[in-house]
């Protein structure tokens, strides 16, 4: 059973939710660049990218909404969505831009951490 809707939500699981608020918005960014980029024709490159950036512009924002609705099953997968764009960016650290990679790693640490905080479980739970 959740929680009574009447309680407010704790800091650590607003925190999360507008982490992933904010990369949903940027996920959906990418996405109209990268259709432009498949609409150019440059390649299998950009359609993969594109592909992969989709599962994130779906999944997002369903998790987003389970957390709002405090429901327990949208914790897990948020968390692992969240350590897969950690390594993503390191790859843009080391590859493309320290500054970016570095904002992608703490944003998605800060999400992470902000899930596995007794306050969050309690609530989710």
């Amino acid at each position: 059973m959740t929680s009574s809707p009447t309680v407010p939500l704790p800091r650590a699981l607003r925190l999360a939710i507008g982490v992933v608020a904010v990369e949903t918005a940027v996920v959906w960014m990418l996405i109209a660049v990268l259709s432009f980029a498949v609409t150019r024709d440059e390649g299998t490159g950009a359609l993969r990218s594109l592909g992969y950036v989709g599962l994130y512009a779906v999944a997002f924002p369903y998790l987003m909404w389970g957390l709002l609705r405090r429901r327990k099953w949208a914790r897990a997968p948020l968390i692992v969505l969240q350590l897969l764009l950690i390594a993503v960016g390191v790859v843009f650290a080391k590859a493309l831009s320290l500054p970016l990679g570095a904002l992608i790693v703490f944003a998605a640490a800060g999400c992470v951490i902000a899930l596995v905080v007794p306050s969050t479980r309690e609530v989710l739970s």
